[in-house]
């Protein structure tokens, strides 16, 4: 086993969640396990090393207004899904605070998926690893179920601990290939105006190669970034990149993510 891979797997020793949360992985075709979320929580609690949050750490705070799914709550059928490859600019809500307040984590994705799109919640597709490994990571203190769209409860509990969600092009396509090098680069100009008025303590862009494209570096590699070339970027916001959390990304597990957005969170920290 390689070094890095090792220490990765020593840390995650030390702060593992208990029981298993992933979702099964593949081309997408799985279904995420539900989970008691009480005992959840109390496995999370007694976990050393890990800084989680409780309910005392939690303020309600208004999220712009979202879309009901567009399915009314039900998962989407293959034939619903073509339904959804348009070019409609704007095919999922953002998750994001009405108020204005500071973001401790803005999450950006590359784009809607046509499942993700079908339901009107990010990262919605069973078999994607997001929702697993955000909560084996610590952020939230539940498995998100998105795959018939995203509950009240939960969007407030990520608006409440500071976390939100958006995309860097905004048009739906079964996969982020399927994008123009001109659409990206569109969608990282637009990205970087809302950075600067939103001003997050970090970014974390979940995709490394669309991230090459979007941002014109084609050696970038997953971590922080140096944003001091990155017109326009504000100076007290971190960029980060993830990988792709699609099922599709052999090279990443849970663990593997979890280890990645606990990286983020802690770096974004007071």
């Amino acid at each position: 086993m390689p070094a890095g891979q090792a220490r990765s797997a020593g840390r995650l020793a030390e702060w593992s969640l208990a029981s298993d949360h992933s979702a099964s992985e593949g081309n997408g075709t799985g279904t995420a396990p539900r989970h008691n979320r009480k005992q959840a929580a109390t496995d999370r609690d007694t976990v050393p090393g890990v800084n989680n949050l409780t309910s005392s750490d939690k303020h309600r705070v208004r999220a712009i207004p979202r879309r009901p799914s567009p399915l009314g709550g039900r998962r989407p059928t293959r034939e619903d899904l073509a339904r959804f490859a348009s070019d409609d600019p704007d095919a999922i809500d953002d998750v994001l605070p009405a108020s204005g307040e500071r973001l401790r984590l803005l999450i950006v994705g590359i784009n809607p998926g046509l499942w993700t799109a079908a339901v009107n919640a990010p990262f919605a597709r069973p078999g994607n690893r997001f929702w697993p490994s955000l909560h084996r990571s610590g952020l939230t203190d539940h498995l998100v179920d998105a795959s018939t769209g995203l509950s009240d409860e939960d969007e407030s509990q990520l608006l409440s601990r500071g976390i939100g969600l958006t995309n860097i092009v905004g048009r739906a396509t079964a996969r982020a290939d399927e994008l123009t090098r001109e659409e990206l680069r569109a969608g990282c100009a637009h990205l970087i105006r809302r950075v600067a008025k939103l001003r997050p303590r970090a970014v974390a862009v979940a995709g490394i190669t669309a991230f090459r494209i979007a941002f014109g570096r084609p050696q970038a590699r997953l971590g922080v970034q140096d944003t001091g070339d990155v017109p326009g970027w504000p100076s007290n916001s971190q960029l980060w990149v993830v990988p792709q959390p699609s099922g599709l990304n052999a090279h990443e597990n849970v663990d593997s993510l979890a280890l990645r957005w606990r990286e983020v969170w802690d770096a974004s920290g007071d």
